[in-house]
């Protein structure tokens, strides 16, 4: 996620392993990204926000191939104003990577006035830690229930 590795380099450790032809490997792999589901309530939260003027980021710690495969075959760059992924900046530190992601979305985009929607445990914590708003996503059912309790 730091980019030390990428799809390609996996994809060759695999292929050696399982002798199997490196393109195919790489090509499944990819396939793999492309048929990724989002979490449904988040997704069309993020662009309800966007659609009332509010600007959106993903910050997400990932390897390379979600900026090559994954963010163009869902479309990501159209639906969010900034995608920071970990692999880009050599970084999964996201004390590191949310303030890129402000930065990027305005110089009056700040912890304060944000929200994090995480499905991990550790960066909603962190994320109030540094005076945001953070939610924990478990499921699109407690999301809409917890969205009906804050509206």
């Amino acid at each position: 996620m730091t980019n030390a590795l990428s799809l390609r380099d996996i994809a060759a450790i695999v292929s050696d392993h399982a002798n199997m032809d490196l393109s195919a490997v790489v090509k499944t792999m990819e396939l793999g990204c492309r048929d990724l589901n989002f979490n449904e309530a988040v997704l069309n939260f993020a662009l309800a926000q966007r659609s009332q003027g509010r600007r959106t980021a993903i910050v997400t710690a990932n390897m390379d191939v979600f900026s090559d495969v994954v963010v163009p075959a869902h479309r990501l760059d159209e639906k969010f104003d900034v995608i920071i992924n970990s692999s880009n900046y050599g970084e999964i530190d996201k004390r590191v990577l949310w303030p890129i992601a402000f930065k990027a979305l305005g110089d009056d985009i700040h912890y304060r006035n944000s929200l994090l929607i995480e499905d991990g445990r550790k960066e909603p914590e962190l994320f109030r830690d540094c005076g945001g708003f953070a939610y924990q996503y478990t499921n699109d059912e407690s999301f809409s229930r917890w969205l009906n309790e804050v509206s």
